[in-house]
């Protein structure tokens, strides 16, 4: 006879922000299996932590048979924070080689 208690139900912790590693600890700690994505950074996000998950923090997760995707912020691209405008506007205050100075 062999008598089950039912699926290993875990739930998923939020690792938004984390970085990889740390974010492969906690999952790793919890029994969960998951594959890490890296993904394009468009500089609203910091590099080499994870962006998203495919399951939303607090839901129950079956360890195993369900394989959780993580995707991992890739290093920032400049000509795609060019493309969206989310870089820091560049020094505005002056025109392009004039000099400012108090009292001016």
């Amino acid at each position: 006879i062999t008598v089950s208690s039912g699926p290993s139900l875990v739930e998923m912790p939020d690792i938004i922000g984390f970085t990889q590693a740390n974010a492969s600890k906690k999952l790793d700690a919890l029994g969960i299996q998951y594959k890490m994505v890296m993904v394009d950074n468009d500089g609203t996000m910091a590099a080499g932590c994870v962006a998203s998950t495919d399951y939303k923090a607090g839901t129950k997760i079956n360890t195993e048979n369900v394989t959780v995707i993580v995707s991992i912020a890739g290093e920032r691209d400049d000509t795609l924070v060019a493309q969206t405008g989310n870089a820091a506007e560049s020094n505005s205050a002056s025109p392009e080689g004039e000099a400012v100075t108090e009292g001016d």
